[in-house]
Parts: structure tokens; sequence; C-alpha cells
């Protein structure tokens, strides 16, 4: 109990009246007690009344705090970002809060005692109804997904929280409901699945493999193409197998150390050939590109792959190969001169014979250089060709040119009498690509002739 001294004199007029009324009652009365008495008396009244006074007090600092703390949750409430809804059994609005009556395009006065479904998207009014149902019956917190559209027209895809709650006045149960907007998100949500649709039904028409691994090296996404190469019937038939599962053990080893080094060092591999057996066993070659996958943290996750199946164009590339070897063995063993150029004019082809006409080796000159560089003359032998009369020249302009007389003089050698036939090339589309002369040294057989002349 508080010291009686130290209690401040009374708020309460009316309680202070009283009791002197009660102690003056017994002052100056005969029959009343005696003077000891009323004073102990007078003393207890005195204490009972302070701390009356204090509990009084003390009630009117919590009135205040509870006026305060009720002020606190009208502006939570009013001005919450999420919209509030109180609904009765019916679904009817008992309460609203200005955040729900923005998303419902209202005033809150004019939408408290209207039903909610009202505002309730058609094709959802029947899920929305089911979602009262259930948060009454069952006694417990209801999730769900619809839309609404408000009193302008506007289509807004709300989330609806509710959680059921006893009525205090009646045995009814009220449905408190937060209502948040996710247009925004639903819309985002939409965007990005139009998305996945589009690259799962791009990838999926695509030719060549195209695969996800995790760092284990398990399959976490293919499309068709990858399915059909390792002969399985569906993509998912892949999912969560490895390269060990379809290729044989020293094939998938590759492949594994290959995908390891790549997410451990973070670099891609671009265009490696890589062995493979298609589903008849058949041996085959792929160009492959892997990149490492990363995710949001740029920590690596896994990788992406792309294979193309080039074993024709290896076959063929080989062919010419072969080809193009036996053309170097035949220009290298018969006697005629062959030399080329390029469309630009640039000499691309200079066989044995042709360099030991000029005594010089292949240089990528330019027709403005020929006759100077390599000694070229008119049949004189002592007049020095211009451009325009040079064999190949003639040929890279269009002519088709047969045993045309000039003289090589080269610097360390003898002069050879040459008769040149040569002609512009062209490819499949008409396009020319260059010129090509053959040249035979009948130095020999002009050394009669040259004789003859002079006897």
């Amino acid at each position: 109990m508080n010291d009686p001294r130290k209690v401040e004199p009374p708020d309460n007029p009316h309680l202070g009246k009283q009791v002197d009324q009660l102690l003056s009652k017994y002052v100056g009365n005969p029959q009343s007690p005696q003077p000891e008495e009323v004073r102990q008396m007078a003393a207890e009244f005195l204490v009972w009344r302070r701390e009356l006074e204090a509990k009084i007090r003390e009630q009117r600092d919590i009135q205040k705090q509870l006026e305060t703390y009720r002020d606190r949750y009208v502006d939570l409430y009013d001005f919450a970002p999420l919209g509030y809804v109180t609904l009765d059994e019916e679904g009817y609005i008992q309460e609203i809060n200005l955040a729900g009556a923005r998303l419902l395009g209202g005033e809150v006065a004019e939408l408290v005692g209207y039903p909610l479904a009202d505002y309730v998207l058609a094709l959802d009014r029947a899920a929305f109804l089911e979602h009262l149902q259930k948060c009454c019956s069952e006694q417990q917190e209801v999730t769900s997904e619809l839309g609404l559209i408000a009193k302008d027209g506007r289509l807004v895809v709300v989330q609806l929280r509710t959680v059921p709650v006893k009525a205090m006045e009646h045995e009814g149960i009220f449905c408190k409901t937060a209502i948040a907007d996710i247009t925004d998100r639903k819309r985002a949500e939409e965007a990005i699945q139009e998305e996945r649709n589009l690259l799962r039904t791009l990838i999926d028409n695509l030719p060549d493999p195209i695969y996800v691994k995790d760092t284990q090296g398990r399959f976490v996404a293919v499309n068709l193409a990858a399915a059909r190469i390792t002969g399985a019937t569906t993509p998912s038939d892949l999912l969560g197998k490895t390269d060990y599962d379809f290729y044989p053990v020293e094939v998938a080893a590759e492949y594994f150390r290959d995908e390891q080094e790549i997410m451990r060092s973070g670099k891609p591999l671009v265009n490696k050939d890589e062995p493979h057996l298609d589903r008849q066993g058949d041996r085959r070659t792929v160009l492959t590109t892997k990149v490492p996958l990363k995710d949001s943290r740029g920590t690596v996750v896994g990788l992406v792959g792309i294979s193309r199946d080039i074993t024709e164009r290896k076959q063929v590339e080989e062919t010419l190969q072969s080809q193009r070897q036996f053309l170097e063995a035949v220009l290298a063993s018969i006697e005629a001169g062959i030399v080329a150029c390029d469309a630009n004019g640039v000499l691309t082809l200079f066989n044995r014979a042709t360099r030991e006409f000029h005594g010089l080796p292949q240089e990528p000159l330019l027709a403005e250089q020929w006759a100077d560089h390599y000694d070229l003359y008119l049949p004189d032998g002592k007049t020095r060709m211009r451009t325009e009369e040079v064999p190949l020249f003639r040929a890279l302009q269009g002519e088709h040119l047969h045993n045309v007389e000039m003289v090589i003089v080269p610097k360390n050698g003898p002069a050879r009498t040459i008769l040149a036939s040569g002609q512009p090339l062209y490819d499949t589309a008409g396009q020319k690509t260059g010129a090509v002369v053959a040249m035979h040294d009948i130095t020999e057989r002009k050394q009669p002739e040259k004789a003859a002349s002079r006897g």
C-alpha cells in the first residue's frame, strides 16, 4: 500500500465531499464514537479514499493508452498497403479499410453492408463462395487467388487470406480477410510462362540436341533432338540420368572429364569434335559447345550444351582433303606450269614447274606487279609485257586463251619460251572466283626455228 502522506489531493470533488460529510456526522455528536475511534475511522477513510483516487487515476491513464493504441490501430488498419475486410458468414462486408476500398474502386461507407461477391469475377464467384464456406466450416485459414472487377471496370487479380474469428455479440463467425493485389505479379508470371513456352517450342523444334546438366552430370532439361540422339523415347526419359546410362564407359568418361573442367574453371568449351554412338551403335562425330550455367549469385550450378552431328560434313572434308592431296601430288609431278589467282587478282597457286620457270617462289602479289616481278616478256624476249597483256590477267578479265606465246626471262636462269592457255573460274552461282593458266615450255622446240632465222 502507498504511503498516505505522499498521495496527492483527490481529483474527484464529489468523493471528497461525501467523506467530509461522513466525518462531520460523528464530530460533535454525543452518540458518536469516541474521538480516538473517530480519528482511527477517519484515517481509514482517508487511506481508502486515496487508494480509490489512485486507482481512478490509473484507470484514466489506461483509458488514455487504450485510446492511443486504438488510434494507432485505426491508422494502421486504414493506411495499410493491403486491403483488409471483415465479412460475415454470407460474405457481406462488415468493415473495410481504405486500401480495400481503393481495390474495389469505391468509398468505405458505400461498400459496407454489400456482398463482396458482387465484385468477384463471374468465373471465380463459385470459388470465392467455396473459399468462405471452407473458412467457416473448417475453422482454418484459407488462401485463394481470384479476379475482382472494380467499379470502374478494372480487372484486379488478388490473393485472399481469410481467417475465422468468433463474434462476441452472437454465435456467428466473422471472416477476417487480407486482400493483396497481385495483378502485376500475375502478369509477370504469365509473361515468363509465355517466354518459357516460346523457348520450349523453339528448342524442341531445333534439329540440334540441346541439354542442361547439373554439377553431377545429370540431365535436368533436354529437347526432343537430344532425346532422339540418345535413343530415348521422350525428353523426360533422360531426366536424372547421366551419359553413363547411354554411352560406352570410355565415351561417357571423356564427356564427364570435359564437363567437370568446364564447371571448375568457368570457361566454355567451344566447337569440339566429340565421338558419338547413335542408337544403331554406329560411330558418329558431333561438334559440341558447352558453357557453364550460373545462378544469380554467380555460382556454377551446371552447364548448357548444344551438339551438331557433323559426320557427313567430316566425310566430305576428308574426301576433299584426299582429293586436294591427290591434286597437289599431280601438280607437283607434271611438267606444265600451273598458276592461278583469286577474284581480286592475288596469286593463289604456283606449282613446282612454275616455280622452276621463274626461279622464284609464289607470293601474294597483285596483277600490276606480275610482269615486273616474274620477268614476263612478249615473244621477242625484249619487250616487257604490260599488265593487260599478261595471260593470267586476260583470263581474269573473262578471256579464254589458247597457246598464247610469251617469254620468261628470269634473273638467275635461262630464258624460256612459253605457250599459255587459260580461262576464268566461276562458282556454282555464276560468280567469278578467279582465273587459271597452264604454261608449256617450248624452248627446245623453238631453237631450230631461231637457228633457221639466224642462218
